[in-house]
């Protein structure tokens, strides 16, 4: 069997004071890869390092799922891990690289926009938070008055792909991007003011498979507060919207939409599974 080999890694510690002794309780988290002998598998290793005590090596971790994945489902399960850590108190460590990236700060933005879980461990519902998340980075955006080809280079170190996968994505390469990540960034190209990168924002959504990589509480965010986005999903939701939303979120869209033709095929599908919408 071949060997795991790591594509992307973060270190984290926990947010404490000078002289804590929990200041030297570290957590690797990184997304690996092997080959098969028909295709790649990937996984999510975790490795736990305590320097006040014997540090334990990357290699004695342990691989959060008993079977290889697909890659977007192991860029969830690392994404997922990841916001438990940092419920419990974890930040980043940044220091362990011997250079940070020119965009970097970018994707650190990026990321402080995805919604945490609940207490419970789900995804919130849709909420007027979540949209002022996206605001706001929008307006950070704005006010450093970056032109449009320097956000394409921002855009694909936030992503971690290259310049011409941002312009001219692909199935694959929507696969490769973590889906959190991409609910946030697309409805800020849908919205920008900059002609190019709507077209850019609008080649991602065309691409069949990219609705189905993103969260279903993403969807649901889209059609009831993004206005700029929401017409993408709406077009799909007569075929696809079972597939696309599943229950809760069909009822959900059925009753807050904005837009009555959104509520009605929402509705539709309730009706053809048998479910009773209150008006």
């Amino acid at each position: 069997m071949a060997a795991w080999t790591e594509q992307r890694g973060w270190t984290l510690t926990l947010a404490t004071t000078a002289g804590d002794p929990l200041a030297d309780r570290f957590v690797r988290l990184s997304l690996v890869q092997r080959n098969g002998l028909v295709r790649r598998g990937f996984n999510v290793h975790e490795a736990r390092i305590e320097l006040g005590n014997t540090r334990r090596a990357p290699t004695q971790g342990r691989l959060l799922s008993w079977r290889d994945l697909q890659e977007c489902d192991a860029t969830t399960l690392l994404t997922g891990r990841l916001r438990t850590f940092y419920r419990l108190g974890y930040i980043l460590v940044t220091q362990d690289c011997s250079v940070r990236g020119t965009w970097d700060w970018l994707r650190d933005l990026v990321l402080r926009q995805i919604p945490s879980p609940e207490a419970n461990g789900d995804m919130p519902t849709v909420s007027s938070a979540m949209t002022e998340r996206s605001t706001a980075l929008k307006d950070a955006i704005d006010r450093l008055g970056l032109p449009a080809s320097a956000l394409v280079d921002g855009l694909a170190a936030v992503f971690r792909i290259d310049a011409h996968g941002v312009e001219f994505p692909e199935p694959n390469t929507v696969a490769r991007v973590e889906p959190d990540v991409l609910a946030i960034v697309l409805p800020l190209l849908m919205s920008h003011e900059s002609g190019r990168l709507r077209e850019i924002g609008a080649r991602w959504l065309s691409v069949p498979t990219t609705l189905y990589e993103l969260p279903a509480s993403a969807l649901r965010r889209w059609l009831v507060r993004e206005p700029a986005i929401a017409g993408v999903v709406a077009d799909r939701l007569p075929r696809e919207g079972l597939a696309l939303l599943g229950p809760e979120g069909l009822t959900e869209v059925a009753q807050t939409a904005p837009r009555q033709h959104v509520r009605e095929h929402a509705r539709n599908w309730c009706e053809r599974l048998g479910w009773g919408i209150r008006e």
